[in-house]
């Protein structure tokens, strides 16, 4: 795990510059304390050597001239200035000695050295020549005493000459110790004014590299960053730095990369999609076309049934007074009626299975297969239908033959027969007119037989798209295996129904067996189209919203196109 007080580089460069002009600041001061140093050690020689000096020189400029006044005063007839000139003149010794401890140590050649000896050499030759005044004054050789007056201010002239000297000379070194007191100040002022200078540039170019390591890999981030967020993914930062700005191209290639591989992903399934979407459009509009076919087949065998219902109601009539002759043909037709309830039950439970494969395929495959089975059990109910429709002619027939054979007997039986007779050609009109119904529906029922073909061809052809919804689609098939059997049983029932009219020899049980067999044909045959016609209704409505579906995903998928053809990928 690192360490989470890790130093980046860029705070490490910045914080080595910043150290560096600390140094360079640290030196600075060093320097600037040593060149103060220097300038005030040489302030203070100028202060404890040469100044004292020029004050000594003063004061013994000062000494020789008074001592010239009171030796003028002397030979004036001042005769109490001995005393004085002889303190004046310790007091010069005095002066010399001090000039002497303020001359630098090994500077016995120094200009204001040499003069210092000089003004003793002089003041020597001025004392002499006093003393002298001081004698023959005493001794009134006035003659001799203005020859050494003359000599003694000679020689005062020269001694305050040599003293001026001195004077210049001390005045001269406290000015050359002064100017060099200030050479050293203005070296030091320049030194420090270069090495400020130094550092600031230094400061100025750490800052400079520093920004400029920090700025270009930052517009160089920047400039791709408008590229890309105007969607161009192709352009990637060039690694050229180190450190943290390296780790951040390198996760902003990786993240460019990322997001260029996800909108190619989306691109392609925009595509698929675009693709399903139009071939789930085109199915939709098929199968709605093909259960607008069946609805209108439908509606006919409904329509046809209606009118055959409407044909037997008369002969209904006829067929509940021989009810209570053949109990056990009621039975079993109540039998049918249980086992058609079941199937009817099995029916909408099939409905209703069919139903929830719907809402689960959501896919125009699926309906189409759903829709395949429905029409191959309509098919299917159709021919039972006219399976039955045969067998109401053949009875329809087979009655016509008794009439014929009754009416024949009644002839025979000449008078006795006549009442017979008349029963019989009822018989015969009603079986003649059963069979002309008969033939009728059968018509009907061929024409619904062909349209379901054609509807069975139409959804033969668009099985090879239903594959994904086998699953719903056999749970489906189950509940409808379930109904054909049941209306297998029906059928056994019927043809148990059949046998026993074979044992019933009387023509008007015939009779009474085809109509009422009739009209359960023909109530079964109206709920069934009635049921059918719901349920194409239903699947009609679910196809016409698939297609609505397909619609509108075909018209996102295109906006999803558009969406990601903004993005430049290669």
């Amino acid at each position: 795990m690192e360490s989470r007080f890790k130093i980046s580089d860029i705070t490490l460069k910045i914080l080595l510059g910043y150290l560096g002009v600390v140094i360079m600041l640290t030196f600075i001061m060093i320097v600037a304390d040593t060149n103060m140093a220097r300038t005030q050690q040489a302030i203070d020689v100028s202060t404890t050597k040469f100044m004292p000096q020029l004050n000594i020189a003063g004061d013994i400029k000062s000494i020789v001239q008074e001592q010239q006044v009171l030796v003028r005063d002397f030979t004036a007839g001042n005769k109490n200035i001995k005393q004085k000139y002889r303190e004046l003149d310790r007091l010069f010794l005095a002066k010399i000695k001090q000039f002497e401890e303020y001359t630098w140590d090994g500077d016995t050649d120094s200009v204001s050295l040499q003069t210092m000896y000089r003004v003793k050499r002089e003041h020597d030759n001025f004392n002499l020549v006093a003393n002298h005044i001081f004698k023959y004054e005493e001794a009134e050789r006035d003659s001799l005493v203005d020859t050494l007056w003359q000599n003694y201010k000679l020689a005062g002239n020269k001694m305050i000459e040599s003293a001026n000297q001195l004077v210049m000379d001390s005045n001269s070194r406290a000015q050359d110790a002064q100017a060099r007191s200030r050479d050293i100040l203005t070296t030091s002022r320049r030194i420090m004014y270069s090495i400020a200078f130094v550092a600031i540039s230094a400061c100025f170019t750490l800052t400079f590299i520093t920004s400029k390591n920090i700025t270009t890999p930052l517009s160089r981030l920047v400039r791709v960053s408008r590229d890309i967020a105007g969607g161009d993914l192709t352009k990637r930062i060039e690694d050229n730095s180190i450190g943290e700005f390296s780790e951040l191209a390198k996760s902003f290639n990786t993240m460019v990369d990322n997001l260029q591989a996800i909108i190619e992903r989306i691109a392609g399934w925009s595509r698929e999609i675009a693709s399903s979407s139009e071939a789930f459009e085109s199915h939709t509009q098929q199968s709605a076309a093909a259960y607008d076919t069946i609805n209108a087949s439908i509606e006919e065998v409904s329509s046809g049934a209606r009118q055959q219902a409407d044909g037997i109601k008369d002969l209904q009539a006829s067929a509940e007074t021989a009810m209570s002759a053949i109990n056990n043909i009621t039975q079993s037709i109540q039998m049918i009626d249980r086992t058609s309830a079941s199937a009817a039950e099995m029916a909408r439970e099939g409905g209703d299975s069919l139903r929830a494969a719907i809402k689960q395929m959501r896919q125009i495959e699926q309906k189409v297969d759903q829709l395949s089975l429905d029409v191959k059990s309509l098919v299917d109910d159709v021919n039972k239908i006219s399976g039955i429709i045969d067998m109401i002619s053949g009875f329809a027939k087979q009655t016509n033959l008794l009439a014929l054979n009754a009416a024949i007997e009644a002839a025979r039986a000449g008078e006795q027969g006549k009442g017979f007779a008349v029963v019989a050609e009822q018989v015969r009109k009603l079986a003649s007119g059963s069979g002309q119904l008969v033939e009728k529906i059968r018509q009907i029922i061929a024409q619904i037989q062909k349209r379901s073909q054609e509807a069975v061809i139409s959804m033969d052809e668009g099985r090879q798209v239903v594959a994904d919804g086998t699953v719903v689609i056999n749970e489906t098939g189950k509940t409808l295996t379930e109904i054909i059997e049941m209306v297998q049983t029906a059928s056994a029932q019927t043809r148990e129904v059949a046998n026993s009219t074979k044992q019933i020899t009387s023509s008007s049980e015939y009779m009474i067996h085809e109509i009422f067999e009739n009209v359960t044909i023909s109530k079964q045959t109206v709920k069934t189209s009635d049921e059918m016609l719901d349920l194409v209704a239903s699947q009609s409505r679910a196809v016409n919203e698939l297609f609505e579906a397909a619609n509108n995903l075909s018209k996102m998928t295109h906006q999803l196109e558009e969406a990601v053809s903004n993005f430049k990928t290669k």
